[in-house]
């Protein structure tokens, strides 16, 4: 075989050899400019970082030398600064209670459940408050601990990959289903194995709806952050005082009128109760209500 060699103008050549340094220069200026970029992306997220981590360590320092007002402040304007997270509000209710406020740390305590429910540390303190406050441990029922084993963010999860998992195995079944036979799995939809495979989609699909629907309910649950709450007979001042709750106890707080706040407790008994005398665990809800 003969190798052709072209023989190539000066002119071009030089022109080509200048194409060619130009690209190669673009090529490793494009390489440090990404690399540039990425180092200040990094940079400005540990800058970012820094004073929250920071925050949170002056704040743990604070609580470790018995500064518990100054850790109650530290942790409170991280919660504002960064939004709720499991493991400041869990801070903060250790706090609280260290500090003497039974009721602000059981309302840390449950907030915190919201966000992580599997957490064993904030299941233990919840209960160690709650029984040296001679507040009775809540009894619920099988099916409401199942549903709060997971936050509603996680249910979804679960749900929306039970049902990935069932479109994926149906199109596996209509487009190769040779793959699902060598692994024992039938075709027809009546055999025992696509039975299973639809009631645990139905299972996981029921589970989050229940969850959702808890979550509606729980998310009125309110907790007595003073020594003694009065319920009242009606939304007024000089109103008559039915019974008191103690520090720590919870109530469902049902609607709103002026600074007085109805609330159900006891087995569905109803009463009205002032507003500062009550905090409801998800923020805020008591200042959206008209």
């Amino acid at each position: 075989m003969r190798h052709v060699t072209l023989d190539v103008n000066p002119c071009c050549r030089a022109a080509l050899c200048a194409a060619a340094a130009v690209h190669r220069t673009a090529l490793q200026f494009g390489t440090k400019l990404i690399l540039l970029l990425l180092l200040i992306l990094l940079s400005s997220g540990l800058l970012h970082a820094a004073p929250a981590d920071t925050a949170f360590d002056a704040a743990n320092r604070a609580f470790g030398s018995g500064k518990y007002t100054e850790a109650i402040s530290g942790y409170e304007n991280l919660l504002k600064q960064n939004g709720y997270s499991a493991s400041v509000l869990f801070n903060l209710g250790n706090a609280y209670y260290r500090h003497g406020q039974v009721g602000l740390a059981i309302l840390n305590y449950e907030r915190a459940l919201r966000l992580d429910p599997r957490d064993p540390d904030i299941h233990a303190n919840l209960k160690y408050a709650r029984t040296q406050s001679g507040l009775p441990q809540p009894s619920e029922r099988w099916w409401r601990v199942l549903l709060k084993s997971l936050n509603p963010s996680q249910w979804a999860w679960a749900a929306s990959f039970a049902f990935s998992l069932l479109c994926l195995l149906w199109v596996v079944r209509l487009v190769r289903p040779e793959w699902l036979q060598r692994v024992g799995v039938s075709t027809p939809l009546l055999t025992p194995i696509w039975r299973l495979i639809l009631f645990l989609n139905v299972a996981v699909l029921f589970l989050i709806v229940a969850c959702g629907a808890m979550s509606v309910q729980d998310r009125h649950e309110a907790i007595v952050i003073v020594k003694q709450a009065s319920l009242l007979v009606s939304p007024f001042d000089k109103s008559e005082v039915m019974t008191t709750l103690p520090e720590g106890d919870s109530v469902n707080a049902e609607k709103k009128y002026g600074d007085y706040v109805l609330v159900r407790y006891e087995k569905g008994k109803s009463a009205w109760v002032n507003q500062s005398q009550i905090a409801t665990v998800e923020p805020d809800l008591l200042k959206a209500t008209p």
